[in-house]
């Protein structure tokens, strides 16, 4: 559906007001990045804005729990070889419930009869 008239190129902007536009925006995000960002989520702060802020405390807080959370993993992450072994004996523990010792089952006895391929069964 066609609800608008198309905009004249003395409407549209230049290429050279897109490109100081697009250098603004990337500036305004740097700012961004250095005064809120970083002091807030990894505790760093080169500016000292995020800690007028009280951005640095909140940082330096989430990066003491990410450092607690993997030494916790750390020390409760259960050993490989203990692994391997609880898995081994897991699997043949399952293999004798689910499968029995397999007695092979006696060979057929010869009987010396045979199909001609009409349908009818025979001996010799």
């Amino acid at each position: 559906m066609y609800n608008a008239n198309k905009p004249s190129n003395e409407d549209l902007p230049s290429t050279s007001q897109l490109i100081k536009s697009t250098v603004l925006a990337l500036l305004g995000a740097g700012v961004l990045l250095v005064t809120v960002v970083w002091p807030s989520e990894y505790g760093m702060d080169p500016t000292g804005v995020g800690k007028m802020l009280g951005l640095t405390d909140m940082g330096e807080i989430k990066q003491s729990l990410v450092l607690e959370a993997e030494a916790d993993a750390i020390a409760h992450a259960p050993q490989v070889e203990n692994v391997i072994e609880e898995t081994q004996e897991d699997f043949y523990e399952a293999t004798e419930e689910v499968a029995p010792e397999i007695q092979p089952e006696p060979a057929p006895q010869q009987n010396n009869g045979h199909h001609h391929g009409d349908g009818d069964y025979h001996r010799h």
